[in-house]
């Protein structure tokens, strides 16, 4: 059966876990995927976790998870590796700039021939082009942490690494469109994602919009209106007030459990995460309402965290 990418060879240059993951999205679509290695190895054979908690270059679950369907090589020259860019129909990089020494002579060599993929925290330009960045400096700059945080306590972020992963994807479907259009026009050209605007463009967009919009839009669930700057929509807890992304909950039956809505947890029609905001949540919000007024805010926060629900 042929797949989509048979007989691309895609060619990962990367260091970060948005690069490499990109580059695997490709292999499972049936491209041959060469992991050119530096002689240290890729970065994520250096993070944690590792199996058995031993660190080793074979060790690493990340490594193993975004590097899997790669072949790995270590070029023993320049002229090697060059061999190897000059083959590929797609290079994966995630060096900021400004680029030096044998790398800008690589990227050099790309440039107009083959689809160029550059995943970097803040993209190649602009002011932060040569900063560095993480999962925590994305959440940050995007608003994510003041949005889902109190000013009095630490900032809370996405789940370790989510940057990366979301940032791949979009690299994934930027290079996998600028292939297809290489194929039509003969043209080669470069992909600049940065992983601040991935994040900004997927997972903030809703948070945003409910703390600085407003109006009947939002203006739903028991706490009725709001006035602007304040996240909603918000239930009234005993001390307090609480936001609920109840409808990306996975572990439906046991948060209804936990909050004591035994008659939620066992309705059918909310139990599927997809297709439960397409029906009339009334009753989940009435019952939210209901039950979260006598708890404490924090009570309910760990109760639905400890079975992965975001509160």
């Amino acid at each position: 059966m042929a797949v989509a990418f048979e007989g691309v060879r895609v060619v990962d240059l990367s260091d970060r876990l948005s690069g490499a993951y990109a580059a695997r999205i490709f292999g499972d679509f049936g491209a041959e995927v060469i992991l050119a290695e530096p002689s240290r190895g890729h970065g994520l054979r250096h993070e944690a976790p590792f199996l058995d908690d031993e660190p080793g270059i074979e060790r690493g679950l990340l490594h193993a998870y975004a590097n899997w369907n790669k072949c790995s090589i270590v070029p023993q020259s320049h002229d090697e590796l060059m061999q190897i860019v000059a083959s590929a129909d797609v290079i994966v990089t995630s060096a900021q700039p400004p680029w030096t020494g044998e790398l800008a002579e690589t990227i050099s060599a790309i440039d107009g021939r083959a689809i160029h993929l550059s995943i970097t925290p803040h993209g190649l330009q602009g002011p932060l082009a040569s900063v560095a960045g993480n999962n925590l400096t994305a959440c940050a700059r995007t608003g994510w942490c003041s949005i889902n945080g109190r000013r009095d306590e630490p900032p809370l972020q996405l789940p370790n690494r989510q940057t990366g992963y979301i940032a791949g994807v979009a690299g994934f479907v930027g290079g996998a469109a600028a292939l297809l259009r290489s194929r039509m026009c003969g043209v080669g050209e470069r992909v600049d994602v940065s992983e601040i605007e991935a994040l900004a463009l997927t997972n903030v967009p809703w948070a945003i919009l409910g703390l600085f919009l407003g109006g009947e839009r939002l203006d739903y669930g028991p706490a009725g209106g709001r006035p602007r700057d304040v996240p909603g929509p918000l239930w009234k807890t005993a001390d307090g007030a609480i936001n609920f992304g109840y409808g990306d909950w996975a572990k439906w039956r046991e948060a209804m459990m936990f909050l004591g809505l035994p008659e939620l947890a066992e309705d059918e029609r909310f139990e599927p995460v997809l297709g439960r905001n397409q029906q009339d949540t009334r009753p989940v919000r009435d019952g939210l309402a209901r039950v979260v007024a006598t708890r404490d805010s924090w009570e309910i926060f760990h109760g639905l965290a400890n079975v992965r629900c975001i509160a």
